[in-house]
């Protein structure tokens, strides 16, 4: 009864999101979003795929080895013994691995992105990105507690934070203040992207399941499921910096800087 209401509730959300992003009389093109995104990636994918492999596919292949050869590694214990060091560098690895690809992103909407560049603009974010992820994710918590709405519009409000961490670097409380700002008017936009980009992950990384599958669950079938599917944290930091920078053109026009790779 209870997860047939929360799915109702759901549904009635996307719902409404659907209807709002068509009516809604801010100009954020999902469609110019999406190809600006796929353009950027497509100057550079090497670079892309080379990130999320080492970002994400590395790890995710090596706990699935793990997991195979040794089946009571997912412990209680094992969890524990891996100790905070552990899971304050995973964390800070993927917010390097986010900050690297909204700069790659931003850098592929007007130019080339270059691998040194890249790491000059993410690298030094780290310690902030971490404790604005922090900040984000516990306030969306909170909200999701009371009764799941509130927390999808706290996630809206603050979907393009990252991107203003990159491109401006404000301070922690300005960048979350930039963000709503620039998000105002497009919440609902934001919304429909992000559901657009969970489906298309969620239904490729099921079909690459399925192929496992039907593999027999081989080791190799496995790295070869964590890595394909690793390709997919692409999508998420490249969509939210492409939507952050059209709002940005949008409302403030091109800056000197971007006219400057436009015309170089």
């Amino acid at each position: 009864m209870i997860v047939g209401l929360g799915f109702l509730l759901i549904a009635g959300v996307f719902a409404g999101a659907v209807v709002m992003a068509l009516r809604g009389g801010a100009r954020l093109e999902l469609a110019r979003v999406i190809g600006d995104a796929g353009g950027a990636i497509a100057k550079a994918p090497l670079l892309f795929a080379g990130f999320a492999l080492v970002g994400a596919g590395l790890p995710n292949a090596a706990l699935f080895v793990s997991l195979a050869a040794t089946p009571g590694l997912l412990t209680t214990g094992a969890v524990l013994s891996t100790g905070l060091i552990g899971s304050l560098l995973a964390f800070a690895w993927y917010q390097f691995f986010l900050l690297a690809m909204i700069a790659a992103t931003l850098e592929g909407l007007g130019g080339r992105p270059h691998f040194r560049g890249v790491i000059a603009a993410a690298l030094p974010l780290v310690p902030q990105a971490m404790l604005t992820s922090v900040l984000y994710w516990v306030a969306v918590g909170i909200g999701f507690a009371f009764f799941v709405v509130p927390g999808i519009i706290l996630a809206c409000v603050w979907m393009l934070v990252l991107p203003v961490l990159v491109e401006e670097r404000p301070s922690l409380f300005a960048a979350f203040a930039r963000a709503a700002k620039l998000s105002r008017g497009v919440r609902w936009q934001l919304f429909l992207l992000a559901v657009l980009g969970f489906v298309f992950a969620l239904v490729v990384q099921s079909m690459l399941g399925a192929m496992a599958a039907l593999l027999g669950g081989q080791i190799a079938a496995q790295v070869g499921f964590a890595l394909v599917s690793s390709l997919l944290a692409v999508l998420p930091p490249a969509l939210v910096a492409s939507a952050y920078r059209q709002i940005v053109i949008l409302r403030e026009g091109a800056r000197t800087r971007e006219l400057e790779e436009i015309f170089a």
